[in-house]
């Protein structure tokens, strides 16, 4: 009775394990030297989860189908050392797993079969333009700072804060439920009030609730 009982455990968790959909992460990347081995590797938080070797500039591959986790793919070479020039997008991009396959080109930081990783790229282009530039605004903040004028450079630095929040903010409103939501909400906890963090994460789905960083900025 105990062997048959533990039987049917193992079916079900068979069972279980063959039901979890896989998303395909199909991706064309420009390596330095043909001639090497590079390697395309995909990230969860800082575990490897999935490799696979570069052939004629293209990879594929695979994790569990969710919209609740964003992961990372990143070009190393044969040693193992990831290619990145210290720049944000030069030989990474991010991906929501939440599809039967997303395409992604490494080179441009471009995807296409994914509409949470198109607004996840969205997300991360608009404030690194916020931050970095080429915009407007950062042009008359250098242009204030190098004419001395720092109270205006002050003034400019402030509206834009409050621009980058306020996109942040309605970006984690309209993906209360998914990994863009939690990733726009985790770059803003880093600088707006406790209590409107409380606010804000009660509205979030369990998982951006129960987020570590989250959970951490909580208690600053």
């Amino acid at each position: 009775m105990r062997n048959a009982l533990l039987f049917v455990f193992a079916a079900l968790l068979c069972l279980a394990f063959h039901s979890e959909k896989t998303c395909t992460i199909r991706g064309t990347v420009t390596v330095p030297d043909a001639a090497q081995d590079y390697y395309a590797v995909l990230y969860q938080g800082g575990s490897s989860i999935d490799t696979c070797l570069i052939a004629d500039g293209k990879f594929t591959l695979h994790a569990v189908q969710t919209s609740q986790q964003q992961l990372r793919v990143e070009i190393h070479d044969a040693q193992g050392k990831r290619l990145n020039d210290g720049s944000l997008f030069d030989n990474v991009i991010e991906v929501i797993p939440d599809t039967d396959a997303i395409d992604v080109n490494v080179d441009t930081y471009e995807s296409n079969g994914s509409p949470l990783t198109e607004d996840l790229h969205q997300l991360i282009r608009q404030i690194n333009i916020m931050l970095e530039g080429p915009s407007p605004e950062l042009d008359e903040r250098i242009a204030a700072m190098e004419a001395g004028d720092m109270e205006k450079a002050e003034e400019i630095s402030n509206q834009t804060k409050e621009k980058m929040h306020r996109y942040m903010r309605e970006t984690y409103l309209a993906h209360l439920n998914d990994a863009v939501g939690l990733q726009a909400l985790q770059l803003l906890s880093f600088d707006i009030e406790t209590n409107e963090l409380i606010e804000l994460v009660a509205q979030g789905a369990d998982f951006i609730q129960e987020d570590e960083s989250i959970q951490m900025n909580l208690l600053w």
